[in-house]
C-alpha cells in the first residue's frame, strides 16, 4: 500500500525564543534518537534529512512520559467538503517506541490503559492531535478541495510524539 508521507513540525504555538544550549539539547537528543533507530523506520529517516521538532516542551509530553509513551498514534477520520471540514479520532494506540506498530510494541496493559484514560491523558491527547491537525494539515487540504471543486473523506495517521526534539510525522492511508 502506498503511503504519502507528510512531516509536520509540532506547532501548537509560536515557539518561544531558547538559549542556545536548550536548542542544542534538543538537537542532541534527536541524534541520540536517531541512533537508536531501526534502519527502515520512518522518524529514523526523517531525523538523518534533517527534521527536528519545535523543542517547544507540551504538558501533556510529561504524562507520555510517566505512563512509558512515546509515540501515540491516532487513526483519523477526515471529511472536507466546500463548506466544511471535520476530523474525528477513530482508534487510539499507545506506543512504546517511535513509529514501531507491531503488536510488541503496544501497550495493551489493560491496568495501565485504565490509568491513563483516568488521568484525563488520553482526552488531553485526543485534543491535541486534532487541535494539531486542524491547524497545520485541514486548512490546507481544504483549500485545495475547494479549488479543486470536490470533496474528500478517508483515514489518516496523527501522531503526538513524547519528545519535543523529534519531528512528528503523520500518515495518510
Amino acid at each position: 500500500m502506498f503511503r504519502l508521507l507528510i512531516i509536520l513540525p509540532l506547532l501548537f504555538n509560536a515557539p518561544a525564543p531558547r538559549p542556545a544550549a536548550e536548542g542544542a539539547t534538543c538537537e542532541e537528543r534527536a541524534r541520540q534518537v536517531l541512533q537508536t533507530l531501526p534502519e527502515s523506520n520512518d522518524l529514523r529517516y526523517a531525523l538523518a534529512q534533517g527534521a527536528r521538532g519545535d523543542c517547544v516542551r507540551r504538558p501533556w509530553m510529561d504524562g507520555m512520559k510517566r505512563f512509558g509513551v512515546k509515540h501515540a498514534s491516532f487513526h483519523v477520520r477526515y471529511t472536507i467538503t466546500k463548506d466544511k471540514m471535520g476530523l474525528k479520532v477513530e482508534k487510539v494506540f499507545l506506543l512504546r517506541d517511535y513509529y514501531q506498530y507491531g503488536d510488541a510494541h503496544l501497550i495493551k496493559d489493560k491496568r495501565v490503559r485504565r490509568e491513563i484514560k483516568e488521568s484525563g491523558l488520553e482526552r488531553q491527547l485526543r485534543e491535541a492531535v486534532l487541535d494539531r491537525l486542524k491547524k497545520e494539515w485541514a486548512a490546507s487540504v481544504q483549500d485545495r478541495v475547494c479549488r479543486n471543486g470536490g470533496m474528500g473523506d478517508g483515514t489518516m495517521e496523527g501522531a503526538l510524539l513524547d519528545d519535543e526534539a523529534l519531528p512528528v510525522i503523520d500518515h495518510l492511508f
